[in-house]
C-alpha cells in the first residue's frame, strides 16, 4: 500500500533568486547544512529538509525512496515550487537522483555530494548497532553518550555528529531524533541505490571527496551515461563530509555550477 507523505520539517535561507532544496545524508539533519545555506542564500532561496526519521521530521516505518521521494514532491507542491535546483549529500543525493528520475520536469538541476548512481556495501550498519545498542536510560549527559560510543566508533568526529541527533526530552531523559528501527529495517535496499530508468539531461554537477572512495575514477563512465551533462568535481584532500571538511570550496565548487550557463 502506498504510503501518504509527510509533513517535513525545514528550514530556510534568503527568499530571492531561484529556489535550491537541500537533501541531508543518512543520520543528518537540517542542521548540517545552516552554514553553507546561509552562503548560497545570497543569491538562491535556499531550503534544506529533514528527511522523514530524522531531525524534528515525523517518523514512519516506511523509509523507501518511494516514500522519501512522495515527501519531497509533496513538500514542492505545498509551498507551491514548480521547478528547483536540487542538492542532495551521500543517502540525499540518492534521493535527488529519484526524485529527478520521476519528476524530471521538477528538477531544474542536480547537485550531487559524494555519491554515484550504484550499489554500495551497507557501510554504515556499524555506526547504526552502536545507537541501537547505546542505553540512553543511563545516559546522564552528552560527554556519558561520547564516552559509550567510544569503543564502537572511535572517531571523535563522527560520534559527534551523530550525537546532534541526540535531544534530552521535557522529563530531562535522552532519545534519538532519528528512528532507528526504521532505518535498520530499510539499510540493504537504501544502499543498493535507487533504479533509475532514464538519463537527466539537464546540467548536473558530481562533488566527491578525494579521500572518501565513494566516487572513483571507475564511476565517471556510469554517471555521464546517466547524466550526459555531469560536471565531476573532486575536492582534494577531503573525506565522505566534504561540506563540513572542505566548506569552503564546496560553495564554490557550487556557485561556479549554478552560476554557469547551460
Amino acid at each position: 500500500m502506498k504510503t501518504q507523505p509527510l509533513n517535513l520539517n525545514f528550514r530556510r535561507w534568503g527568499s530571492s533568486g531561484k529556489p535550491l532544496i537541500i537533501v541531508h545524508g543518512l543520520f543528518g539533519s537540517t542542521v548540517n547544512w545552516q552554514s553553507i545555506g546561509l552562503q548560497l542564500s545570497e543569491q538562491w532561496s535556499v531550503i534544506a529538509l529533514d528527511l522523514r526519521n530524522h531531525g524534528d521530521s515525523p517518523h514512519h516505518p516506511d523509509f523507501s525512496y518511494a516514500a522519501i521521494v512522495e515527501d519531497l514532491n509533496a513538500f514542492m507542491a505545498q509551498e507551491r515550487i514548480e521547478k528547483a535546483i536540487l542538492m542532495g549529500h551521500s543517502l540525499g543525493g540518492k534521493i535527488v537522483m529519484s526524485f529527478a528520475d520521476r519528476f524530471p520536469q521538477k528538477a531544474e538541476r542536480l547537485i550531487i555530494v559524494d555519491i554515484a548512481p550504484k550499489p554500495y556495501p551497507a557501510s554504515h550498519r556499524d555506526l547504526l548497532q552502536a545507537m541501537i545498542d547505546l542505553d540512553l536510560s543511563r545516559i546522564k549527559s552528552r560527554k556519558e553518550a561520547l564516552d559509550a560510543l567510544a569503543a564502537a566508533i572511535p572517531s571523535l568526529a563522527i560520534r559527534q555528529f551523530l550525537l546532534k541527533s541526540m535531544k534530552r526530552g521535557s522529563d530531562g531523559r535522552y532519545r534519538w531524533q532519528i528512528n532507528l528501527d526504521a532505518i535498520d529495517h530499510h539499510l540493504d535496499a537504501l544502499s543498493q541505490g535507487p533504479s533509475l530508468k532514464n538519463p537527466y539531461l539537464n546540467p548536473s554537477l558530481f562533488i566527491s571527496g578525494s579521500a572518501s572512495g565513494y566516487i572513483t575514477a571507475e564511476d565517471a563512465e556510469l554517471i555521464h551515461r546517466l547524466y550526459p551533462n555531469a560536471r565531476i568535481v573532486t575536492i582534494d584532500g577531503t573525506g565522505h563530509w566534504l561540506h563540513a571538511d572542505a566548506q569552503a570550496q564546496t560553495v564554490e565548487t557550487i556557485r561556479t555550477f549554478l552560476q554557469s550557463p547551460s
